[in-house]
């Protein structure tokens, strides 16, 4: 794809994709080689930190329980986004990450009515493109979290009809 394509460049958050939010590590793929040669003629001497370095020696052998984990996320954020689907009020984006993003009427007021029942979820307004207080992110988590998270916002939703 990068050599049909010679103006791709992929850049990819390995903190996301594995789970491990602040370790700042990704990777970046180009068949541009003058773009690869200035990024890294751009780059610090010491661009990764001794924490970054260490997940990467270490990841390898939990390989077998990160393939299974990628499986559930994949089996529950099919049942989140279909179940989500299902309510009035709430509309939900497809998605290939470890969570949802959704647009409600008040993200702000959705985000509250949720933490009083103890569910954090993200309110995405000021996130980067997003301006209107519409859109949540909702994180995917075991069927029992799940389920909660389905009915809570079921019931939030159908408290404002």
């Amino acid at each position: 794809m990068l050599l049909k394509y010679p103006n791709l460049v992929v850049i990819k958050s390995i903190s996301k994709s594995y789970g491990v939010p602040g370790i700042r590590l990704g990777v970046m793929a180009t068949s541009d080689e003058n773009l690869l040669k200035e990024v890294e003629n751009n780059m610090p001497i010491w661009n990764i930190n001794s924490f970054a370095e260490y997940f990467l020696q270490k990841i390898g052998s939990y390989k077998d329980d990160y393939s299974l984990a990628c499986d559930l996320i994949v089996k529950e954020r099919s049942f989140l986004i279909r179940e989500l689907s299902k309510i009035k009020g709430i509309e939900v984006f497809p998605s290939q990450a470890n969570f949802v993003l959704c647009r409600v009427d008040n993200s702000k007021e959705m985000a509250l009515k949720l933490l009083d029942r103890g569910i954090f979820i993200k309110d995405c307004q000021g996130k980067l493109g997003i301006s209107e207080p519409r859109y949540i992110r909702l994180s995917v988590r075991s069927r029992e979290d799940n389920e909660k998270l389905v009915e809570s916002i079921r019931e939030v939703l159908c408290d404002e009809v």
